[in-house]
């Protein structure tokens, strides 16, 4: 039988953030993010709102590229603390600043598409999950990696 334990989600996680892989197709990117908390839902709220007056204050009738636009723009500014695990092009390590300036840009969808996944994971890793994680995980090796014996 389910326990409704299972889909208990961890609060601090939501407000604090926690480092959530974008995926295998990403490779080594890890954002650090917040959930899509109140904070993040109420201003993408407030914004629509706001564009919806153009359109007599229908919500219902913003255009695609307009909501997605404030989706990302609250993503980045609510959510998104930081990322790791990618360079820039000059090779340095890219900041977080750019990161958001990159996913509103509009050039990268399947990275933001990413990183609202791993919002709406954050807070979710059960104690299961966690234990099938370890299970999975390689033994530690008895080598470094330039193949020497570290148990002599």
């Amino acid at each position: 039988m389910t326990k409704l334990s299972n889909f208990r989600v961890d609060p601090k996680a939501l407000r604090e953030g926690e480092w959530q892989p974008l995926g295998e197709e990403f490779g080594t990117i890890e954002v650090l993010t917040r959930g899509l908390t109140d904070k993040y839902e109420d201003a993408r709220s407030a914004r629509q709102r706001l564009a919806a007056k153009a359109y007599g204050g229908d919500a219902e009738k913003l255009k695609v590229a307009v909501r997605k636009r404030i989706n990302t723009e609250c993503l980045v500014e609510f959510c998104l603390m930081d990322v790791r695990g990618v360079d820039d092009d000059d090779g340095s390590p890219l900041s977080i600043e750019k990161f958001g300036q990159m996913l509103v840009s509009g050039e990268y969808p399947d990275v933001l598409q990413a990183c609202f996944q791993a919002a709406q994971r954050v807070g979710k890793q059960t104690a299961e999950d966690l234990e099938d994680a370890v299970g999975n995980s390689s033994p530690l090796s008895a080598t470094d990696s330039s193949g020497d014996d570290t148990e002599s």
